[in-house]
């Protein structure tokens, strides 16, 4: 046994815990199943377990044209994914970070790490289903209704009673032979959505609190902080730096990060030099070396090692995709 298999999770080689279509991940990299059963009066419950061996992309995609007029949601028991919307723009997942989300075009990838057993569920329903085109529910789920061409994805940080639906829902796709299993399954498949969008409400609620705490000056000085920073990836950019520069004290203009964009300065800077680093090798096809110094890397093992833990993908398969487009 080599060492990659020998530190592979026993789960890999157990039964699956429920009844679904097996498949097999790209290039070996393992294997997958997957349940999804229409709900009464529309919608879809979805249940995927994936035995990850190695890193992968795996196509996402859907009926571009049915998937618009659905609100959906991707929560996870295990593991983590990064969904890739067709716009290029990518969500982390994990079990304490689901996404709801309305998808209006096709060509949508999940990034999925080796080396871990993910177990996802979702569900999905029309958006004019009695229960969320009342009126009461216009202040929630306006910015997923409204017709656009983009994809709208919102990271929602679920609560303890709405991770323990989803649990007993996953549980429930391996009882298909129990009394009442339709009828648990679409009652639990909507209290999940019920109370991830309550989870949201909330979120959104406390997030307006904050930027109500934020000055205009302070938001224009936050737009002012990202442009400087994109201009200058290839510098060494600190928190501390960029706060001094602009007549903030560091753990203000943290705050401020953190409630406009949901993530800390440090944070922030290096998402932008990724992102900005996957673009220049993917699409422009520049050399490792180079797009390394472009955002802000001296040393190319350091630049590898980030890039591989942020986007779960090697540099190689990056270049690689560069060369087949």
């Amino acid at each position: 046994m080599n060492q990659n298999q020998s530190v592979l999770p026993p789960e890999f080689n157990a039964e699956w815990d429920f009844e679904g279509t097996e498949f097999p991940l790209p290039n070996g990299a393992g294997t997958g199943c997957m349940q999804v059963v229409e709900l009464t009066q529309g919608g879809k419950f979805y249940c995927s377990e994936f035995r990850v061996k190695a890193n992968c992309i795996i196509d996402a995609s859907a009926d571009a044209g049915k998937a618009s007029q659905l609100l959906c949601s991707q929560a996870l028991l295990s593991g983590q994914l990064t969904l890739e919307t067709p716009d290029g723009n990518q969500y982390a997942n994990t079990p304490n970070r689901s996404l709801l989300m309305r998808v209006c075009k096709s060509g949508g990838r999940l990034h999925l790490p080796g080396n871990q057993v993910i177990r996802h569920i979702g569900v999905t329903l029309p958006l004019d289903n009695e229960g969320l085109s009342c009126p009461e529910m216009d202040p929630i789920l306006s910015p997923f209704a409204q017709e656009t061409d983009n994809c709208l994805v919102r990271p929602v940080y679920w609560q303890k009673r709405t991770r323990t639906l989803a649990t007993e829902l996953f549980q429930l796709a391996s009882r298909t032979d129990q009394p009442l299993h339709i009828l648990k399954r679409d009652g639990l498949a909507r209290c999940f959505l019920a109370s991830l969008l309550e989870d949201y409400a909330s979120q959104q609620q406390t997030s307006q609190l904050a930027k109500n705490n934020i000055s205009v000056w302070e938001q224009q000085i936050a737009d002012q902080v990202c442009d400087y920073m994109r201009l200058n990836l290839s510098t060494p950019l600190r928190g501390d730096g960029l706060a001094a520069h602009f007549g903030l004290s560091r753990h203000r203009l943290n705050e401020i990060f953190r409630i406009l964009k949901g993530q800390s300065v440090s944070e922030y800077i290096r998402e932008q030099r990724l992102t900005t680093a996957r673009v220049q090798i993917e699409i422009e096809g520049l050399p490792v070396k180079v797009v390394a110094h472009n955002v802000g890397y001296r040393h190319v093992s350091n630049f590898t090692s980030a890039y591989r833990q942020h986007f779960g993908v090697t540099l190689g398969r990056s270049q690689s995709t560069a060369v087949q487009s």
